[in-house]
């Protein structure tokens, strides 16, 4: 038997252990900021009191996160692997401008960079081009070429693909593991629905570059945006719908 009284900020109650009442108070704690850590702690309270919806998903992993309450609405099969294909370019991207360090960087591409297939940028080698326009080519065309020669263009490409799984330790994915930068089926290459949902995450709340080049302005124009889209979308629809519909096929 629990009774629970709410004054303010705390919250005092009595727990009946046999017959002797055990009383408590508890504080109300107040969050850091989302700026001052990266990694979110996402509560699977709702999966435990809920049973879960048949949702007409033929893909084999799905994680549906509400962002305002962190809490998780729906999972199939969350912590294992698979191919990820072309949603290892997220993690490139990233890895991209941190060694970059800016988005007008140039960039020579290298022979490599042009032998791979398929969905390409359309890149020759020794053409010259920044780091932003290779970002473009590599969301909007899928360009593994793109992809490519941004591993290959800034830093050595062994280091680049250390970095990519550094960076991907560092931020929470835990179950991802990278051997190439462009996403192309390979041994020991994959990542977890979970881990999808945590680098979307991180994306969409760290990430100013990145929402710079999707929404082709300064940075601080991107920080203006994303800000507004938080305010305006419920469940921040905009930003995962891209996590959600390539989960559906994951």
């Amino acid at each position: 038997m629990v009774g629970l009284t709410a004054a303010g900020v705390l919250t005092t109650g009595f727990i009946a252990k046999g017959h002797t009442p055990i009383r408590f108070t508890l504080e109300r704690a107040t969050a850091p900021a989302a700026t001052s850590f990266d990694h979110f702690n996402f509560s699977n309270y709702w999966l435990a009191t809920h049973p879960q919806p048949d949702l007409p998903i033929h893909g084999q992993a799905a994680y549906l996160v509400d962002l305002d309450t962190r809490m998780v609405m729906w999972e199939r099969d969350p912590e294992t692997a698979r191919a990820p294909a072309s949603l290892t370019k997220l993690i490139t991207a990233m890895v991209a401008v941190d060694d970059a360090g800016s988005l007008d960087r140039v960039v020579e591409v290298t022979p490599g960079a042009t032998q791979v297939v398929p969905s390409l940028m359309g890149l020759s080698a020794g053409e010259h081009l920044t780091v932003r326009q290779l970002l473009d080519g590599l969301f909007l065309d899928s360009g593994n070429d793109a992809a490519e020669a941004l591993a290959q263009g800034i830093v050595p490409r062994d280091r680049f693909i250390r970095q990519m799984n550094q960076k991907a330790k560092s931020i929470g994915l835990a179950g991802s593991h990278f051997v190439n930068p462009s996403g192309l089926d390979a041994d020991g290459h994959g990542m977890t629905a979970h881990d999808l949902v945590q680098i979307e995450k991180r994306n969409y709340f760290f990430n100013w570059n990145f929402f710079a080049v999707v929404f082709r302005r300064p940075t601080e124009q991107a920080k203006v945006i994303a800000n507004r889209l938080r305010q305006k979308t419920p469940l921040n629809i905009i930003v995962y719908a891209r996590t959600l519909i390539a989960l559906a096929h994951f």
